[in-house]
C-alpha cells in the first residue's frame, strides 16, 4: 500500500472528530500526491468525498489548474459524471458549490465557473422545486468560508449559460443572504463574503472599452449642465460671429473669443485689423463652425443616451430592490402568520393538557376509591374466612365427640373372635357412625 494512502486511512480512522490544521495539511498532501500520480480516478473521488472536512475542493482546484484547457474540460466531466459522488445528493451540493467559490476567488476563468453553475441548481432543489432546508448551512460553510474576493472582471450576469440557470442560482444566494441576517455563528469571513455577494448581484455592469473611450469625451452630472451651457454659449458666439462676416460688419473679423474647442478642433482662422476675411478663409470657419455643432449634436446624443441608461439602471435597481423588499415582507409575513398558527395550536394544546390532567387526577381518585374498597373486602373475606375456620373446627369437635364412643366400642371389640352376635353388635354400631355423619351433614345416602 503506497504511503499517501496510509496516511489518508489512518486520518480518517480518526471519526467524527473536527480536525485540525495539521491534520488538514497532511491530509491536502497526501490526495494531492494521489491526484499527480493516480489522477482523478475513482478511488481518488472516494478519498475525496470520505475527507471532504479535511480538504473541501482545494486540491483538485490545485490539480485542476495544472492542466490545459481539454485537460480541465475533461475534469470537470469526470466530476460532473462521478455516480459515487452523486450518491448523497447534498453532500454533492456542498462539494460543488465550494469549488464554485475556489474558482471565482481564484479567477481560473469564468467558462469553467459557468459549467459549474450549471449544476448547482439540480442537487439544491427537492422534487417540489423548493430549497432543500438544510443549503444555507451548507452555502455558508463551503461558499462563503472560502470566498475571500471576487475580481472585478467577473460580473454576476456572464456565470450563467441562460436566464433561468441565473435566476434559480440568484434565489439561491439571496436566501443564504437572507439566512446571514439571523444567523448567529458567523465567522467574520462568512460576514464579509455574504457583504461581498449582496453588492456582487447588485454590481453594475463592467463597461466595455467602447463606452469607457466615449464616456472620456464628456463630463457627468452637474459638469454635464455646465459644459451643455457654455457650448451653447460657444454656438452663440460664432453664429453671430458668422453673421457678422457674411454682412462685412466689424471689418469682417472672427474674433479671438470665437476659438473653438482646442481639443476638437484647430484655429485656422487669422485676424488681422483692418483687413477683410478671403472666401476660403469663410469657408474654413463655416467648415470648423459645422464641425463643432456636430461634435455638440454627439455630446447631447450621449448626454442623452446616458440619462436614458441612468434612468433604466434606476429602475432595474428599483426593481430589485422592490422584489427584494416583497420578497422580506412575504417571509415576514409568513413568519407572521405561522407565528399566529404556533400561538393557536399552543392555546389548543395547553386547553388539551389540561383536561387531560384532570382526567388523570378523577382516575387516580377513583383508584384510590377502588383500592380502599378492595381492602374492605379484603379485610372482610379474611374475618368470613376466620369466623367459617372456627365454625369448620367446631362442628369438628362435635362430631368427634360423637363417634368416640362408637370408637371406644370398636377398640374394645378389637380383640374379640368373631360372632355372630358380634357381627350384628358391629352392624348396628356401623350404622349408627353412618347416622352420625349424615346428621352432620354428609349426604352418603344412595
Amino acid at each position: 500500500m503506497k504511503e499517501y494512502i496510509k496516511i489518508m486511512d489512518q486520518l480518517l480512522g480518526i471519526g467524527s472528530k473536527e480536525p485540525n490544521s495539521d491534520q488538514k495539511t497532511t491530509y491536502y498532501k497526501a490526495f494531492y500526491q494521489m491526484l499527480n500520480e493516480e489522477g482523478f480516478t475513482i478511488a481518488a473521488q472516494e478519498y475525496m468525498y470520505k475527507g471532504f472536512k479535511y480538504i473541501k475542493m482545494r486540491p483538485f482546484k490545485a490539480y485542476f489548474n495544472r492542466n490545459d484547457d481539454s485537460g480541465k474540460e475533461e475534469l470537470l466531466n469526470q466530476l460532473f459524471k462521478s455516480d459515487y459522488l452523486k450518491t448523497e445528493k447534498l453532500k454533492f451540493f456542498s462539494i460543488l458549490i465550494n469549488l464554485l467559490a475556489l474558482f471565482i476567488s481564484g479567477n481560473v476563468g469564468i467558462r469553467y465557473c459557468k459549467a459549474v453553475t450549471r449544476e448547482i441548481p439540480r442537487y439544491c432543489y427537492n422534487k417540489e422545486g423548493k430549497i432543500f432546508g438544510n443549503a444555507n448551512g451548507l452555502i455558508m460553510n463551503n461558499f462563503y468560508s472560502d470566498l475571500p474576493a471576487i475580481p472585478n472582471n467577473y460580473e454576476f450576469e456572464k456565470l450563467f449559460e441562460n436566464e433561468q440557470v441565473k435566476a434559480q442560482f440568484e434565489e439561491l444566494l439571496t436566501d443564504s443572504i437572507v439566512y446571514a441576517s439571523s444567523a448567529k455563528k458567523l465567522t467574520s469571513r462568512q460576514k464579509d463574503a455574504v457583504e461581498r455577494v449582496r453588492e456582487w448581484i447588485s454590481r453594475p455592469k463592467i463597461q466595455t472599452q467602447k463606452d469607457k473611450t466615449e464616456e472620456h469625451l464628456h463630463l457627468t452630472g452637474n459638469d454635464q449642465t455646465n459644459a451643455f451651457s457654455q457650448d451653447i454659449a460657444k454656438v452663440s458666439h460664432v453664429e453671430s460671429d458668422r453673421s457678422d462676416a457674411s454682412r462685412g460688419q466689424d471689418n469682417n473679423v472672427v474674433k479671438e473669443s470665437t476659438v473653438l474647442d482646442p481639443k476638437t478642433l484647430k484655429e485656422d482662422t487669422h485676424s488681422a485689423e483692418g483687413k477683410e476675411n478671403s472666401p476660403e478663409e469663410n469657408l474654413s470657419a463655416d467648415k470648423k463652425n459645422t464641425e463643432f455643432l456636430n461634435l455638440l449634436l454627439h455630446r447631447i446624443n450621449r448626454l442623452h443616451s446616458l440619462v436614458e441608461k441612468s434612468n433604466e439602471n434606476t429602475i432595474t435597481l428599483t426593481r430589485s430592490q422592490q422584489a427584494y423588499v416583497d420578497s422580506m415582507k412575504s417571509a415576514v409575513d409568513m413568519v407572521k402568520a405561522n407565528s399566529d398558527l404556533i400561538r393557536q395550536r399552543n392555546i389548543e394544546l395547553t386547553e388539551e393538557t389540561r383536561n387531560l390532567k384532570k382526567k388523570i387526577d378523577d382516575l387516580r381518585s377513583q383508584l384510590v376509591d377502588k383500592e380502599e374498597e378492595v381492602n374492605s373486602l379484603n379485610a372482610l373475606l379474611e374475618v368470613s374466612s376466620k369466623e367459617g375456620d372456627l365454625k369448620f373446627k367446631g362442628e369438628i369437635l362435635k362430631l368427634t365427640e360423637k363417634l368416640r364412643f362408637e370408637y371406644q366400642d370398636y377398640m374394645s371389640a378389637k380383640n374379640i373372635p368373631m360372632s355372630i352376635d358380634l357381627g350384628e353388635n358391629m352392624r348396628g354400631q356401623l350404622g349408627d357412625i353412618f347416622t352420625i355423619l349424615m346428621k352432620a351433614g354428609l349426604d352418603i345416602d344412595i
